[in-house]
């Protein structure tokens, strides 16, 4: 009863978090872009955080019908809506810190770096894939495999914030934490897809959703770091 409680609890503080996350997101893009939305596909900085935002955007949405589904109705199907929002906005994440880094490696032209990031997402690539198809294989649904796929690929580029700490300057702190945040997220969706192998909601389950609220919560907090770098 405990546990079930505890998972009710973390659930809804996911739901919360990841949509004060994408609020904070818009405000941030309201903002920033203001009527500048005509010239996304011209300012690769508009670019960036069009799809950043959108991408949190749909990761909030699917987390309340994930919500909705497990929580409220009990659902214990593998799949449902909330997968099309969650790979939605893992994918423009994706192409995010993709234009960013090629943004970044176009203005220092330090092929140094992309070389230790791009080893770094090999590594990062082939263990995921290891952890996926030999602990905990036979796994029911393809997104199960895709999540934390795709969040490694996540991770790689959003390497580059590290990388080019120095470079970027006054975004740095920022985008800091959604480097963070995209490193949680990573462990959670690798939790997730483990999560599918038992029944019972344990460490595992409760780990997993600690990593989400951690990772959702750091993004609320890069958003809000944004805003106040905007003000100045």
């Amino acid at each position: 009863m405990v546990i079930e409680s505890l998972q009710s609890t973390l659930a809804l503080f996911i739901v919360i978090s990841a949509s004060l996350a994408s609020i904070a997101g818009i405000v941030v893009l309201v903002r920033f872009f203001n009527d500048k939305l005509k010239d996304l596909f011209s300012d690769s900085t508009y670019f960036i955080f069009f799809f950043l935002v959108l991408g949190y955007l749909l990761y909030s949405v699917g987390e309340v019908a994930y919500y909705l589904s497990t929580v409220v109705s009990e659902s214990s199907s593998s799949m449902g809506i909330q997968d099309i929002y969650w790979s939605a906005g893992a994918l423009f994440i994706l192409i995010s810190f993709i234009q960013f880094t090629g943004t970044t490696l176009r203005q220092s032209h330090d092929t140094k770096k992309l070389t230790i990031m791009a080893v770094a997402g090999v590594v990062l690539i082939s263990f995921t894939l290891y952890l996926l198809f030999s602990m905990v294989s036979g796994l029911q649904s393809p997104f199960n495999y895709f999540y934390p796929i795709v969040s490694s690929l996540i991770v790689t580029f959003a390497l580059s914030v590290l990388l080019f700490y120095s470079e970027i300057r006054g975004l740095a702190s920022a985008l800091m934490f959604f480097f963070l945040a995209s490193s949680c997220i990573l462990v959670a969706d690798l939790l997730f897809s483990y999560s599918f192998t038992t029944t019972m909601y344990d460490t595992f389950g409760i780990l997993r959703d600690v990593f989400y609220l951690l990772g959702y919560g750091l993004s609320f907090v890069g958003f809000i770091a944004l805003s106040f770098r905007m003000r100045k």
